[in-house]
């Protein structure tokens, strides 16, 4: 995976994309199963036999979970109210 620019007004702008979609979208756990279904469906959609797409779900879940545990880290280093950016690079 190549680098990715992630920021608090991106992830904000897909969430009102979501919430526009369907209001119950507002509450984080909605929002982000409607995420990991689009990330599904458009797994499902490419033209690879089931075990790659199976690895390639299973490497967006670790990646995912890296980005999460970036973004808690650096809460607990940072005090609230900061803008929250972040350039992730595969490993």
């Amino acid at each position: 995976m190549s680098s990715l620019q992630l920021s608090e007004t991106l992830v904000n702008s897909i969430r009102e994309v979501l919430a526009g979609h369907d209001e119950r979208a507002r509450e984080p756990g909605i929002a982000v199963q409607y995420l990991a279904a689009v990330v599904g469906y458009i797994v499902g959609r490419q033209e690879m036999p089931a075990p790659t797409k199976d690895e390639v779900l299973e490497q967006l879940a670790a990646f995912s979970r890296h980005v999460m545990l970036d973004v808690a880290r650096e809460r607990e280093e940072r005090p609230a109210g900061g803008e929250a950016f972040g350039i992730w690079r595969a490993s």
